[in-house]
């Protein structure tokens, strides 16, 4: 290996990729195109909420190797959050004709329902993923989502618990455990998780969002509410969002509206 590729490589596993801040420039061309490479980027893009350019990046993918279906659940993911329902449903479509006896083929055939709402299907489908590969952290956390919104809490925490069980370090999971307890006014537990996910991945500003929703709704934490969404906002900044800024600022307000009262 030459002096330039190892450094090269010091570069890709620089911290900066650790913190969410790798950008393509500090990866060599024939090193960013290896669908490996891609995959990571992609999911590395996904926590940190910029959807579009992770779809970018799995485009390319694709591009180099077709027929891998391996980390297309993650492309299917950010689908999602973008509501791209007719190229989710491709996709699918794409995948399982690749390949039917794999867990990620029907983790998107699961998400592409998800973004219709039919949730039932959903969860039959990540349930179809699980039966082939139990361990897939990825499977649970998905189908333990579905559950969540058909409000089947008991089965919900199971499957975030299981997933944390095959991955501790799966930062979704943590915050799906967080949000149920906090919506069964469980704050201690809440905050418990919560806070867990945030050391996971501090670059999330719902994350942030949603622990400062947390210490507004315990009552008599108003400045540690204002310190998390006020973090929130500045997250924000690097991945805008016009909708989520001006949801942040409504919740600002209030905390101060009833700081004022008290």
């Amino acid at each position: 290996m030459t002096q330039n590729t190892q450094q090269d490589t010091n570069n890709f596993n620089h911290s900066k990729w650790q913190r969410g801040q790798l950008r393509r420039f500090t990866i060599p061309v024939r090193q960013y195109r290896r669908d490996g490479v891609c995959v990571k980027l992609g999911r590395l893009t996904i926590k940190d909420g910029k959807n579009r350019e992770a779809c970018e990046t799995f485009e390319e993918m694709r591009k180099v190797s077709p027929d891998r279906i391996s980390g297309l659940e993650y492309y299917s993911t950010a689908l999602w959050h973008l509501r791209k329902e007719v190229e989710l449903s491709h996709l699918a479509k794409v995948a399982s004709e690749l390949d039917r006896f794999c867990p990620e083929t029907w983790i998107i055939v699961g998400n592409c329902f998800s973004l219709q709402q039919e949730h039932e299907n959903s969860i039959k489908f990540f349930k179809r993923a699980l039966q082939i590969r139990e361990s897939n952290a990825y499977a649970c956390t998905l189908l333990a989502h579905e559950y969540v919104k058909n409000e089947d809490f008991d089965k919900a925490l199971t499957g975030f618990r299981n997933a944390i069980r095959h991955d501790p370090r799966h930062y979704v999971a943590w915050y799906g455990l967080g949000n149920i307890y906090n919506r069964q006014d469980n704050f201690k537990l809440a905050a418990y998780h919560l806070l867990k996910a945030y050391k996971l991945n501090s670059q999330s500003p719902v994350l942030c969002e949603q622990i400062g929703m947390l210490f507004r709704n315990q009552g008599g934490y108003s400045q540690k509410a204002l310190q998390w969404l006020d973090k929130a906002v500045r997250l924000n900044e690097k991945v805008p969002s016009q909708g989520f800024k001006r949801h942040l600022c409504t919740q600002i307000c209030e905390i101060i509206r009833r700081h004022l009262k008290s």
